[in-house]
């Protein structure tokens, strides 16, 4: 296991702590969230790579029992890559997949969570079997106090270089206005400024593991072809954000920083393409319904 797989894994969801923590009311569409983002070009390998990115998700639950919920969504997410020189990259990876899951309360301090992301994960140029994944994320959430909450979990994936990692968050209300969450993909400490507005500055890791069936050829002496295998896309994200909410239901997020690093793992061909810093914007907007 590599040392940022590892940091990634026992940062892992906090925030869906939170979200079984408020045991929020049953509706079959109850979230929408529309994101885009962009990361500069850099310098890749012997060329220069950027990065934009899109998310569309929506999402409900429906009441499972006495003191359950069922979860279910549907998400879309690309990257389209913009590369010069010959930086062996696909143009695209792209996810299409569905949420289904299940969150339940067991005691005023305990309470679970596992969702399974079914779908296809891939540059899309051709889809077959080898695309599909499904990564479960299992979660056992306890609340110490009001304001204090711990996570522990698993989180499975048939794609990826890591198939099994460990999952451990907290989220932490140390003043009424500062919250310090400590999760995956994000880590932060968020300024409730008033109602409306809060700030926030931490690090968030962008990326996910992806089918590449476009050929992209021998990048070096030594490395196999690289067709047919797997890619993992990963950027280190240090920045500040605002968060605007115009009413109860709909907010927006905005978030801009500088970009660590970025990397391009083709694992099971055993090379990496590392990337330069740089800089990254993106800005969302969230609805409940």
């Amino acid at each position: 296991m590599s040392s940022r797989s590892l940091l990634a894994s026992l940062l892992f969801a906090a925030s869906a702590a939170l979200a079984v923590a408020q045991a929020p009311r049953p509706s079959l569409l109850e979230t929408f969230v529309l994101r885009g983002g962009f990361s500069s070009d850099e310098a890749v390998g012997s060329g220069s790579v950027s990065v934009a990115h899109y998310e569309l998700a929506v999402g409900g639950r429906f009441a499972a029992g006495p003191s359950g919920f069922g979860l279910l969504g549907l998400n879309y997410r690309t990257y389209q890559i913009d590369a010069t020189g010959s930086v062996p990259v696909p143009q695209s990876l792209n996810e299409i997949s569905a949420t289904l899951g299940l969150q339940r309360r067991l005691s005023p301090t305990w309470s679970v969570l596992a969702v399974l992301k079914p779908g296809l994960y891939g540059d899309f140029e051709q889809i077959n079997g080898d695309s599909f994944n499904a990564p479960l994320l299992a979660l056992a959430n306890y609340s110490v106090r009001p304001g204090l909450t711990w996570t522990f979990g698993l989180n499975l994936s048939a794609i990826g270089e890591n198939p099994v990692l460990p999952a451990i968050g907290v989220s932490w209300r140390f003043a009424p206005e500062l919250t310090f969450n400590l999760a995956y993909p994000r880590t932060d400490v968020t300024w409730q400024v008033s109602q409306a507005l809060a700030t926030s500055i931490g690090i968030r890791f962008e990326g996910g593991s992806y089918r590449v069936t476009d050929t992209l050829g021998v990048p070096q002496a030594g490395v196999r072809r690289l067709a047919n295998t797997y890619v993992g896309l990963t950027e280190i994200r240090v920045g500040a954000g605002l968060r605007y909410n115009f009413n109860r239901s709909l907010r927006l997020d905005v978030e801009a920083g500088v970009m660590t690093d970025r990397k391009f793992d083709y694992y099971d061909r055993d090379y990496t393409l590392n990337g330069d810093a740089g800089t990254f914007a993106s800005v969302s907007l969230n609805n409940l319904f």
